[in-house]
């Protein structure tokens, strides 16, 4: 009767943890944080349970999740990088059509200046540091274009 109460518990326990593997909640390939979620789970369970006959099993996909993991991390890092790098280039375009703009005001060149201060908004990010200075930039040398009509026809000039 020992035997059969022995065997009869390691059945229930098998049993057991085989509807607690398979209640763990899905993770769709993709999405990293039900991924990480399922992964943690399943380490616990491990963890808990050292040895049982589905083990294996989840073992294994323990093994899949955490290189699935680990891919979708990488593939997010090499984007942010990405995006870093094209922010850099368009601050940089921006930031060097705005230093143009400031030489040709220094030379009394406006109308230059004023079209090399919209394309600095152009290439700029929204929320580019130097944005409200260049539109208060670009409002005073439209403002003084239509204050002194004929000073800036001679400035085109």
């Amino acid at each position: 009767t020992i035997v059969v109460v022995t065997l009869g518990a390691a059945l229930w326990r098998e049993l057991n943890l085989d509807r607690m593997y398979a209640a763990i909640p899905g993770a769709p390939t993709g999405d990293l944080v039900a991924m990480q979620a399922r992964l943690a789970t399943i380490d616990t369970m491990i963890d808990r349970n050292p040895l049982w006959i589905g083990m294996f099993d989840a073992g294994r996909e323990r093994s899949q999740l955490r290189t699935d993991i680990d891919r979708l991390e990488a593939a997010r890092a090499a984007n942010e990088r990405k995006l870093a790098l094209e922010r850099a280039r368009i601050e940089t375009l921006a930031n060097a059509e705005r230093t143009r703009a400031q030489l040709l005001a220094e030379q009394s060149d406006f109308n230059q200046a004023l079209s090399h201060l919209q394309l600095s908004l152009q290439y700029a990010p929204p929320e580019w540091e130097h944005r409200d200075q260049v539109q208060r930039d670009i409002a005073s040398i439209v403002a003084w274009q239509r204050k002194t009509p004929q000073t800036a026809q001679a400035a085109r000039k």
